[in-house]
């Protein structure tokens, strides 16, 4: 789930919001591979949170499994409108 946020972020594939506290989040958040077994696991450093990272996951991984590549003109709009547009 987080390397597919991570290739799609590298892809430009979605845009997310500016938020400084999630952008921190995802810059800062660590893999680390096991010496023992080769699994990747991915953490925040300590003392730090990772909850804007993995909602961002949880809603690519949703965006994937339902096959969706383009907002809902709706929902595009409310956004919009929440924006100020």
């Amino acid at each position: 789930m987080i390397q597919s946020l991570a290739v799609s972020l590298e892809k430009r594939e979605y845009r997310f919001l500016n938020i400084p506290v999630a952008t921190a989040e995802l810059v800062a958040y660590e893999s680390r591979v096991s010496p023992h077994t080769g699994r990747i696991s991915y953490s925040a450093p300590e003392g730090m949170n990772d909850d804007t990272v993995i909602a961002r996951a949880l809603m690519l991984k949703s965006v994937l499994d339902r096959g969706l590549h383009e907002l809902d003109e709706g929902l595009a709009f409310e956004i919009d409108e929440y924006r100020g547009r």
